[in-house]
C-alpha cells in the first residue's frame, strides 16, 4: 500500500500460494481445428491474462502415450487441470490409442501431487466417468459437465469460474 501501510486482514480463502495451470487439449481428428483448437486457445489467452505467462501452459495431444510423456513434464509444478476434449460419458476419448475410461486415465495420471481438474469434456460430469475420476489419489477436485456443451459456452464458464476464484475470492474450491 502507498506509504507502506498494511492493507488489514485477507482472508485465507483469498490467497493462492502456488497457483499454476496445465490445459490439456485431448485431441481427435475430426473436430481439432474448428472446435478444440479454438476453445484451447481461448481458454489459453484468457488465463494469460489473469495470470503470469509462467503459471499457464497449454498443450495439445493425440494419444495416451503423448499425455504421458507431458504429464511426466507438466504434472509437478500445475496444481489445476483443465481438460478439454470428447468424453462419452465413461471415456475420454483420444484421436489415437482408443478411449480411456476414469480408471485407466488415473493410472496413467498417478504419482503426481491431487490436482483440481476442470474438465470441458461433455459428459464428463456423468456418474460413470465422474464419479470414479472423483475419487483417484491426483484428483484433490473436479467440476464437469452432465451434458454436451457448445464451445463458446464451455470457454465463459471457465473464464467466469477462474475470475471468481482467483479476482473475486468467490469460490471455496478450487
Amino acid at each position: 500500500m502507498p506509504g507502506g501501510q498494511p492493507s488489514g486482514w485477507l482472508r485465507s480463502d483469498t490467497v493462492h500460494p502456488d497457483f499454476a495451470i496445465l490445459v490439456l487439449t485431448i485431441s481427435d481428428i475430426a473436430s481439432e481445428d474448428n472446435l478444440l483448437r479454438p476453445l484451447a486457445k481461448s481458454i489459453t489467452q484468457y488465463l494469460r491474462l489473469l495470470l503470469p505467462d509462467d503459471r499457464v501452459r497449454s498443450f495439445q495431444v493425440r494419444s495416451p502415450d503423448e499425455l504421458r510423456t507431458v504429464w511426466a513434464m507438466q504434472h509437478a509444478v500445475r496444481t489445476h487441470v483443465v481438460l478439454i476434449g470428447h468424453c462419452d460419458g465413461r471415456s475420454i476419448v483420444f484421436g489415437v490409442g482408443g478411449s480411456l475410461t476414469a480408471t485407466q486415465l488415473g493410472d496413467l495420471l498417478a504419482g503426481a501431487q491431487p490436482k483440481h481438474f476442470v474438465s470441458l469434456a461433455c459428459k464428463s460430469g456423468l456418474r460413470d466417468f465422474a464419479a470414479t475420476f472423483s475419487t483417484l489419489d491426483v484428483c484433490a477436485s473436479l467440476i464437469a459437465p452432465f451434458q454436451s456443451v457448445h464451445g463458446a459456452i464451455a470457454s465463459q464458464f471457465l473464464q467466469c469460474f477462474f475470475s471468481f476464484h482467483l479476482l473475486d475470492a468467490n469460490s471455496k474450491r478450487p
